[in-house]
């Protein structure tokens, strides 16, 4: 019986430093695609060819709105048809490529933060593990998001899991989020030093 509980608890040991050791060393989802990101951008600004590769499709646009401009301008100076007048065509407009936000750890761990990504939402104060997976469930995953996301409706997903959650008060939350997801770590300090459990003192 002894030797029998003696294999449990050294397997229940293995598993519990297994799982220590991916929750910690293995690098997550979101970190690895910031890690892409940033080296996609840093080739593209290193790289004279993309630079120009970006400028030549600048220019084929700007041609291409011309052409459909010139064509527009025809089609209204010939007379009326029986047939039914064409929709003027919308000018091209180049899509200007917004980078995903990049967190920058350096910074916040300068000031007291250690985030593990955009999508670590524990780093607001009033906000834990419960609640970032309450927000998580509903969709709210970046700091971005949090901070687009009103009083109001935290609010009612809080409810909405019931009475235990009644002492959270979100009222700051989204100022926190939007300050967090623009790399504002001084400002957060400075904010968070002026409140208790998430509210102002």
């Amino acid at each position: 019986m002894i030797s029998w509980l003696c294999y449990l608890f050294w397997f229940l040991l293995g598993c519990l430093i297994g799982w220590l050791l991916n929750r910690f060393l293995v690098p997550t989802k979101v970190e690895i695609q910031e890690k892409i990101v940033e080296k996609t951008v840093e080739k593209t600004i290193d790289n004279p060819a993309h630079v120009s590769r970006i400028a030549s499709l600048e220019a084929q646009l700007a041609t291409a709105s011309v052409a459909s401009a010139a064509v527009a301008v025809k089609a209204q100076a010939k007379p009326a048809a029986k047939k039914p007048a064409a929709k003027k065509a919308a000018p091209v407009k180049a899509a200007a490529v917004k980078a995903a936000p990049v967190l920058n750890k350096e910074l916040a761990k300068s000031f007291g933060f250690n985030p593990r990504g955009m999508d670590d939402l524990e780093v607001i104060e009033g906000i834990g593990p419960k609640i970032k997976g309450l927000f998580h469930a509903d969709g709210i995953k970046l700091f971005s998001e949090l901070g687009a996301t009103s009083a109001a409706k935290m609010q009612a997903i809080l409810d909405a899991a019931g009475p235990r959650y009644k002492l959270a008060n979100p009222s700051t939350w989204a100022a926190q989020a939007k300050l967090a997801a623009g790399n504002k770590w001084e400002q957060l300090r400075k904010l968070q030093d002026e409140l208790n459990a998430g509210v102002k003192k």
